[in-house]
């Protein structure tokens, strides 16, 4: 959860709704198949998370990145995941001027949510 606040008041700056981006980059992470449409910047093509994409698929669980991820019970079966940090990339690009990719990353080392990071 502070994970979650600390992206919040991240996004909460410069007049942005931070729980409308945040909700947005979840949507980004579970959709790994739409992509961002820069002439759509409020994003009203968007499927919620347990909806059907446009590949027919319903929303994928949510980790890091995006990865096949093997069940616990099982060692040979995957389930694809979407990721929190690639959903923030595809929603603003690696070349985000306003560096929102970057800080969430850094913000998920801190708070220890990011691959390879003990909290």
């Amino acid at each position: 959860m502070t994970f979650l606040y600390a992206v919040h008041a991240h996004l909460s700056v410069g007049g942005q709704s931070g729980l409308n981006e945040l909700s947005k980059i979840y949507n980004y992470a579970c959709h790994p198949d739409i992509p961002y449409d820069a002439n759509d910047p409020n994003d009203t093509r968007m499927v919620l998370c347990g909806a059907n994409g446009v590949d027919g698929k319903r929303g994928r669980p949510i980790g890091w990145i995006d990865a096949e991820q093997p069940i616990p019970a099982s060692a040979t079966i995957t389930v694809e995941h979407g990721g929190f940090l690639s959903g923030a990339q595809r929603k603003w690009g690696e070349n985000d001027l306003l560096q929102r990719p970057q800080n969430i990353e850094l913000i998920g080392n801190v708070h220890g949510v990011s691959e390879n990071i003990t909290p």
